[in-house]
C-alpha cells in the first residue's frame, strides 16, 4: 500500500494528497459529500470500530482509486488499502473471538473430580449457555469495561472464567 500511496503522492503533490485524505474522511461519518469520493461500503468490526470501503475519482481523466480505511478506538484511523480500482481486494472481516467459560481453577478435574462433573453438567444449563453467549454478543458490540467487569464478576460467583476459544 505505501508504494502505491508514494506514487500517487508523487502524481498528484503531497499537499493535493492530504486535502484529498481529509476529505475522505469527512464522508466517512457522512457529514459532508463530496463529488470526488464514494464511500461504498461500511463494515463494523464492533460499535466504535468500522471499516470504509469506496473510491475517489480525480485528475483531469477521473482517475479512479480504490481505499479501505479503519475508523475506532482499537487503531485511531488507518489507510488500510489505496490502490487502483483495477488492484483493490475486497475486505474480509476478521471473525469474532469467541469466548467459553471454564473453571477458575486449570486443574479442577485433577484436583476435584466431582466438581468437574457439575461444570460439565452446567455446559448443558440454559443459564450456562445464555451466559456465554450473552457475554460474546456485548464483548463485540458493546466492547467496555463495564461489560467486562459485569460478565467477570457474574462467572467468577460460580468459579468460573472466560476463556479464548482459541487457547483451549
Amino acid at each position: 500500500m505505501s508504494d502505491l500511496l508514494d506514487e500517487f503522492v508523487a502524481k498528484y503533490g503531497e499537499g493535493f494528497t492530504d486535502k484529498l485524505i481529509e476529505e475522505v474522511f469527512d464522508c466517512l461519518d457522512d457529514s459532508s459529500k463530496s463529488s470526488r469520493v464514494s464511500v461504498i461500503d461500511k463494515h463494523e468490526l464492533n460499535i466504535l470500530n468500522h471499516v470504509y470501503e469506496g473510491c475517489v475519482y480525480v485528475g483531469n481523466d477521473e482517475e479512479e482509486w480504490s481505499f479501505q480505511i479503519e475508523s475506532g478506538n482499537n487503531n485511531g484511523t488507518v489507510i488500510l488499502q489505496w490502490c487502483r480500482e483495477e488492484e483493490s481486494t475486497p475486505f474480509e472481516p476478521p471473525k469474532p473471538t469467541r469466548f467459553r467459560l471454564v473453571p477458575r481453577n486449570d486443574n479442577l478435574q485433577a484436583d476435584k473430580p466431582a466438581m468437574y462433573d457439575v461444570y460439565l453438567g452446567w455446559k448443558n444449563e440454559e443459564w450456562f449457555q445464555d451466559l456465554e453467549r450473552s457475554y460474546n454478543y456485548d464483548r463485540h458490540f458493546s466492547p467496555t469495561n463495564k461489560i467486562e467487569t459485569h460478565y467477570r464478576e457474574k462467572a467468577a460467583a460460580r468459579g468460573l472464567k472466560f476463556t479464548c476459544e482459541e487457547s483451549e
